[in-house]
């Protein structure tokens, strides 16, 4: 099986006297390759395998305009640039699931399956650079891996249909 979703989403923040511009790309996919078990010879199944993950989101946030504090007013260039990379640090994951139906269908005609399943996908990989003002906030890559942490374990559900002739 596989999975692909892509957005790209530019946007600016304006509140108070601040004005950023974010750029953010992400782009979820996955392939697995799965097995099923049915212990009773039945539609009743147990499936088990691995998934691919190419997940991976990219953010690029800009200051549009000067910033002013007090008496003292700071360019865009002073103020710098911040850049944020986030991917698994592994990229092949366990999955786990039970379902009912057939993959390929029993006998000829139409036939549905349904599954539930889980991906334990271990942690995540949080890479940040800034420029000019803005580039101690680079240092907060381990705190944010720390925050994702407990973001292991991704639920799946399926539908699947298939017609034999």
């Amino acid at each position: 099986g596989g999975s692909y979703f892509g957005l790209n989403l530019n946007d600016v923040y304006d509140e108070s006297d601040v004005a950023i511009s974010w750029d953010t790309d992400v782009r979820l996919g996955a392939v697995q390759v799965l097995m099923d078990w049915h212990p009773t010879g039945g539609g009743f199944r147990l499936t088990a395998g691995g998934v691919y993950n190419a997940l991976r989101g990219d953010a690029t946030a800009l200051p549009i305009e000067s910033y002013t504090v007090g008496s003292r007013t700071f360019s865009e260039e002073e103020l710098g640039s911040l850049t944020a990379t986030l991917e698994h640090k592994n990229t092949i994951s366990p999955y786990a699931g039970l379902g009912f139906g057939n993959a390929v269908g029993l006998g000829t005609g139409l036939s549905f399956a349904f599954d539930l399943g889980v991906t334990y996908t271990n942690a995540f990989s949080v890479d940040i650079e800034g420029t000019g003002m803005i580039a101690p906030t680079a240092e907060q890559e381990d705190a944010l891996e720390e925050d994702l942490s407990g973001l292991v374990l991704y639920p799946v559900m399926s539908l699947g249909l298939s017609y034999q002739f």
